[in-house]
């Protein structure tokens, strides 16, 4: 998904999640790279003007959400 208004591209902010992901070194590494994709995000959201770019956001936050959820899932803590 792309806005070209303002170049946000939902498809490659995803990558860019994943890039970071598969450079991560062990648990907290990566939960450090989720928390601050989601702090940005989150950031941009709030400072977006129109309404496409918040649902283009929106849509980040989500995946984001998403993917820590299914992250933790799979990496207990203590365990």
């Amino acid at each position: 998904m792309r806005n070209e208004r303002n170049g946000f591209d939902l498809d490659e902010r995803k990558r860019e999640l994943a890039a970071h992901l598969a450079r991560g070194d062990g648990f907290l590494d990566k939960f450090d790279i989720y928390v601050n994709h989601f702090d940005f995000a989150g950031d941009a959201f709030q400072s977006a003007d129109a309404e496409e770019d918040r649902h283009g956001i929106y849509l980040l936050l989500v995946h984001i959400n998403r993917e820590m959820k299914q992250f933790l899932n799979d990496n207990p803590i203590g365990s």
